[in-house]
């Protein structure tokens, strides 16, 4: 009897040292690994695309293959708000001690946490933030989305190339969105005239009033600088109003989600978008697409495809990095599905758009 005691005894401390043992290689394998935190909007009005970004750097992910073991993706909601962003980022860098970031999709956002990224030199990636603001804010943040300003350049070729020259601005009250217009109204040639500029708030529903106030300008094309939620509230009160205006608008509504929803009402509307799209003749493209398509079931919008660039450059760039985190940037390499990147010493990203119309519900590559 006293034997089996024995026996038992040394069997229970065998378990115990064993799973001692087991804890300590799981907490030195945690250690070895390559951490990033993920910050996008999960939740809230702007849900829909932090989860395409989700998509896009989870299939990224998978993508890795057995390098996968290397890397732990760690995620965080900002719920589109700079105070959850702000709460999200000091997490991720204190607490859980990531290598770098990807993340936000938006301007406001990435400029409330790039200086916690620059304060505590950790490389912050945003797939889309566009705002000009952001290339100030030190080395250690970058997006590679061009900036807003780069935009507005080409909204106003595309409005001079369709003799657009009676043009009326409706813009969102954020940085990035403001920017852009301005830039649009700078870049204009003489032949053509912004006549009347208005900024909305994000929760603004009703425009009849403002619409109104732009017919009597009697502009031919209308700018729409803003997310979907505005826009697709403006769009169906023009329609409302049977107002036959040229909508003229920015790669923020390049999401075929948009246009479902908005129906028959943004049908004609031109608009930039992403160097992305799978109407390219690109056989990286074309493969991602159908390879994403059968994974989640839908295909992957510009969102998705931006996030999914992200993480590998942001993957290239930690496994790559020797001293310098700005050099070893502007020196890199990387062709992606959203094109190829390049850095010009102010860590600016210099990337071709799309132009596209809406023709029958779907977007049409012009150009």
């Amino acid at each position: 009897m006293k034997k089996n005691v024995v026996v038992y005894l040394l069997l229970v401390i065998a378990i115990v040292l064993n799973a001692c043992n087991s804890g300590n290689n799981s907490s030195q394998n945690n250690v070895n690994k390559i951490k990033v935190g993920i910050v996008l909007p999960l939740t809230g009005d702007l849900a829909n695309y932090g989860v395409d970004a989700k998509n896009g750097i989870d299939y990224a992910y998978l993508k890795l293959g057995k390098d996968t073991a290397k890397y732990e993706l760690i995620f965080e909601d900002t719920k589109a708000e700079t105070k959850s962003a702000v709460m999200a980022i000091n997490k991720l860098v204190e607490i859980d001690k990531v290598n770098f970031i990807i993340g936000d999709l938006l301007s406001n956002t990435c400029l409330a946490m790039a200086p916690i990224a620059n304060e505590n030199q950790v490389l912050m990636i945003s797939p889309t933030a566009s705002s000009s603001e952001l290339r100030t804010q030190g080395k250690y943040f970058i997006s590679i989305y061009p900036s807003e300003i780069e935009e507005g350049k080409v909204l106003a070729q595309i409005a001079e190339k369709n003799k657009f020259d009676k043009i009326g601005i409706v813009y969102e009250k954020v940085a990035a969105a403001q920017s852009m217009s301005e830039s649009f109204t700078k870049n204009l040639k003489s032949s053509s005239t912004v006549l009347i500029t208005e900024g909305i708030s994000s929760d603004n529903k009703d425009f009849r009033v403002l619409i109104q106030k732009f017919r009597q300008k009697n502009i031919n094309c209308l700018l729409i600088i803003t997310y979907t939620e505005p826009a697709k509230y403006l769009l169906s009160q023009i329609k409302e109003q049977k107002w036959n205006i040229n909508i003229l608008s920015q790669s923020a509504l390049y999401d075929q989600g948009f246009i479902d929803g908005t129906g028959k009402n943004s049908e004609g509307m031109i608009l930039t978008g992403s160097y992305f799209t799978e109407m390219r003749q690109d056989t990286l493209i074309s493969s991602f697409v159908k390879e994403f398509a059968l994974k989640y079931g839908v295909k992957p919008n510009m969102f998705a495809a931006q996030s999914f660039d992200a993480f590998n450059f942001g993957v290239q760039i930690n496994n790559s990095q020797k001293g310098d985190i700005p050099q070893t940037i502007i020196n890199s390499n990387f062709t992606g599905i959203t094109g190829k990147l390049v850095f010009d010493n102010n860590l600016s990203v210099n990337k071709k758009f799309s132009v596209l119309r809406v023709i029958n519900g779907t977007f049409s590559l012009i150009e």
